[in-house]
């Protein structure tokens, strides 16, 4: 049996770049210039009160560029 392993998460700060309400997305850049797409179940972040300028902690699947968990950085 051949067992598939998962990609590991990594956790990158970045800013939120864009807001699209109506899609229920949005998008986060890093400082080296990476973007992380998020949506309205992503876990952690209330979607609704999601701002541009924001910073965010996410916890990413690098491979597919998925936000799985977000946390608002006061």
């Amino acid at each position: 049996m051949t067992t598939v392993s998962m990609p590991a998460a990594v956790e990158i700060e970045g800013v939120v770049l864009e807001v699209f309400p109506t899609f229920g997305m949005a998008h986060v850049r890093t400082a080296l210039g990476s973007v992380y797409g998020l949506n309205r179940t992503t876990p952690g972040v209330d979607f609704d009160r999601l701002q541009e300028g924001q910073r965010l902690l996410c916890e990413v699947k690098e491979k597919f560029h998925r936000v799985v968990h977000a946390t608002l950085v006061e």
